[in-house]
């Protein structure tokens, strides 16, 4: 089929026609659906540059102006020129943002709905990209061609499968070796039967904003609570809305070695903003401020585990071992974890995705830092950061020396803690492409004074300066201030605090 053409392709479709009254209606939903979001592009939570800029893309990337496909394409070193396939691409907003980025040579654009396809045609001819082919196609009825493409892209289009596993193997099937498969994805509750809970909070939620920023754009009314709608409602509809959602992650684990997950929240937000984002502005310091709040708290709920994140960006690849090895791999890991978990520690099983940063050096004295972008440090009154028995943050290795300045309240513990002489912390360097591992050394603190210590990073690691490396601290001791900290009330269980570490120029 020619890039220019409109009907279903054959060639990557194996026909189901019991399920094509079902492809129709989601087909001619999705058309209606960019129609109007083509008059108020603004209609949920990810459709707010508030949100992307204050809350999501800082997750996800650790810059507000960085789209999170860009960044985790740097973050993982995949290289661009590749042949790439998206699965669901809509209109191709994503695809063709990726296109100026020169994120790829080529890719394959496949999407059930006619509209959608012909508006990314348009948009891609107007902006002079002619990379990208345009097909529509049943996703749910793949055939793709084997070990073809370097990344294969699903941006909120896998939770509309209905046969998530097959839709998986095919995309695997037609993976390179080395390629990446990513996603940007909900996988929240099926069909979109939220909790109680979620609604509860949602209502209380918006019960305190003003009522300027309540106007449905959908009802013209205020907006008092989100209506979750009966399964039965989502079956005559929408009958792919998030049909399989809940088991996307468990149905992907099973299949690939996932390389990288940021969670990103939306257990509130999604709710509360669907057809009233468009009434906060961008440019009221107010409207800003409000949105952070709601922000913050859904990460509140989320972080103490409260709430699950429904919304998630993950990056595989295929298994590097014969399936049998691979699956008994899987299953020795789910022993060890069954096993930490059952001897009361909390076990992370996964590691975040690394910020994207042009940083090489952090003075935590001068400069704010987000969670996304450090790990296992906790801001305290004072010019410095806490760091709780492991911290980890992404830098850019600009020098083959690395230094670290930091000091612990050494005599206090002395006299909480009798024999402790003092505090080691052991320092590690990742390199974020290629996994490759240095021990630099450990640094004790014995009194209360701060003390500063360079390190002469490895040869072996000299050649990938300028590349991203993840810094791990590891501390040997840690303390709950509260017991020993006057006028705390901090329970975390904290170490050292760190005042300034990085790459020296």
């Amino acid at each position: 089929m020619s890039p220019g053409g409109s009907g279903r392709d054959a060639s990557l479709t194996k026909a189901k026609p019991e399920t094509e009254a079902d492809l129709e209606r989601v087909a001619k939903r999705w058309d209606t659906t960019t129609e109007i979001k083509a008059a108020q592009p603004v209609q949920g939570w990810l459709d707010s540059p508030i949100v992307l800029e204050k809350y999501v893309q800082p997750r996800i990337t650790g810059s507000p102006h960085l789209h999170w496909l860009l960044g985790i394409t740097r973050s993982l070193g995949i290289p661009r020129g590749g042949r790439w396939l998206s699965l669901g691409c809509g209109a191709g907003d994503q695809e063709i943002e990726a296109a100026s980025q020169g994120l790829f040579s080529s890719l394959l654009a496949l999407d059930a709905s006619p509209v959608s396809l012909q508006r990314g045609r348009e948009s891609a001819a107007a902006q002079g990209v002619s990379s990208i082919e345009f097909r529509e196609v049943d996703f749910n009825h793949l055939d793709l061609p084997a070990v073809t493409f370097d990344v294969v892209l699903m941006g909120m289009s896998l939770h509309h499968v209905l046969e998530v596993g097959y839709v998986l193997s095919e995309v695997k099937k037609s993976l390179k070796r080395d390629g990446f498969f990513v996603i940007n994805e909900f996988v929240g509750p099926r069909q979109f039967q939220f909790t109680d809970l979620q609604l509860g909070l949602v209502r209380e939620l918006l019960d305190v904003l003003p009522a300027r920023l309540r106007q449905d754009s959908a009802s013209g009314e205020l907006k008092t609570e989100y209506v979750r709608l009966p399964v039965e409602h989502w079956n005559v509809a929408d009958p792919s809305e998030a049909i399989r959602s809940d088991i996307i992650v468990g149905e992907i684990e099973k299949r690939f070695r996932v390389i990288a997950r940021v969670d990103y929240g939306g257990t509130i937000l999604n709710l509360l903003l669907e057809h009233i984002a468009h009434n906060f502005n961008r440019e009221d310091e107010n409207d800003v401020a409000i949105l952070r709040l709601l922000a913050k708290a859904e990460d509140l709920l989320i972080r103490h585990e409260i709430l699950p994140s429904d919304f998630t960006v993950m990056a595989m690849q295929k298994d590097r071992f014969p399936a049998a090895v691979a699956r008994r791999v899987r299953s020795l890991a789910k022993s060890a974890l069954h096993l930490s978990r059952a001897g009361g520690s909390r076990v992370t099983a996964r590691r975040r995705l690394p910020a994207s940063t042009d940083a090489s050096r952090i003075d935590f004295r001068r400069e704010a830092h987000s969670g996304e972008v450090v790990g296992g440090f906790y801001h305290w009154e004072g010019a410095f950061r806490w760091m709780g028995p492991r911290g980890e943050l992404v830098l850019r290795m600009s020098s083959p020396r690395f230094t670290v300045l930091m000091q612990a309240p050494v005599s206090q513990l002395r006299q909480h803690h009798k024999g402790w002489e003092s505090l080691d912390v052991r320092i590690h360097l990742e390199d974020v492409g290629s996994g490759a591992t240095a021990d630099l050394g450990t640094i004790s603190l014995r009194n209360d004074e701060p003390i500063e210590q360079a390190f002469a990073v490895p040869d072996r690691f000299k050649k990938r300066l300028g590349r991203l490396v993840r810094v791990r601290l590891d501390c040997n001791r840690v303390w709950a201030p509260a017991e020993t900290l006057p006028g705390s009330s901090d329970a975390r269980r904290l170490s050292v605090q760190v005042l300034q570490i990085g790459f020296e120029e």
